[in-house]
């Protein structure tokens, strides 16, 4: 009432009130002694337990009713309640938040998978590409060509002929032809067939199996 008697004389002096500053103090005054008298809790009773009446004291000052809350057990009921459900709130809005970071975890590896996906995508097409380039495919058997003739006994008397490129099983760049290289005695072996693959495969050479198992393996990658 003292807060509202002050206001009153600040939008308008009257009675003993000649100045508005005078009816601003006393709603100041008034604001601060209803606002002391409401933080102080009243003196515990008797019949009510020391460790209940600490309890009933905190739960209505977190609620900000202190000043009868915890002698009214329906008010005491009611501020426990508003916590209750302040808490079930927060569980809900931390599930919440906790739900929609994992999404945004998910969706993040789900962008980087696809973004991998699509770049080993990327690479096996030009790979393929490749693979089909004539230009691409000279090389691969000019670069095959280099590393059989480094592993024969004379590499400068090695020769080459019907040399071909062949993609095997669909994505394995491989060469076939035949070679003429020296023997042990410093003669030629004539020419005859073989199977490389740049560096990582070769030469697997005529002479090196039995002809049935050569003519096997040259049936499934050269023919």
């Amino acid at each position: 009432m003292g807060s509202l008697f002050g206001l009153a004389g600040v939008v308008k002096p009257f009675w003993f009130m000649k100045k508005r500053w005078q009816g601003g103090a006393i709603a100041v005054a008034g604001f601060v002694a209803f606002t002391g008298l409401n933080s102080v809790p009243v003196r515990r009773p008797e019949h009510i337990a020391a460790a209940e009446w600490a309890d009933r004291v905190q739960v209505c000052r977190q609620t900000a009713q202190l000043r009868d809350c915890p002698l009214n057990d329906d008010m005491v009921l009611a501020a426990r309640a508003e916590l209750e459900e302040e808490r079930r709130e927060a569980a809900a809005d931390e599930q919440i938040r906790l739900a929609e970071e994992e999404a945004s975890e998910a969706e993040r590896l789900a962008r980087a998978r696809d973004r991998e996906i699509a770049a080993v995508g990327d690479a096996t097409v030009a790979s393929a590409e490749k693979l089909h380039d004539p230009t691409q495919q000279a090389l691969w058997i000019a670069r095959t060509e280099i590393a059989v003739r480094d592993q024969m006994r004379d590499p400068r008397a090695v020769r080459f002929r019907n040399n071909r490129f062949v993609i095997f099983q669909g994505s394995t760049p491989m060469v076939c032809g035949e070679i003429n290289a020296t023997n042990g005695f410093g003669g030629r072996t004539g020419y005859q067939r073989f199977i490389a693959s740049g560096e990582t495969f070769g030469p697997v050479l005529e002479e090196m199996m039995a002809p049935q198992e050569f003519a096997q393996s040259w049936n499934q990658i050269c023919t």
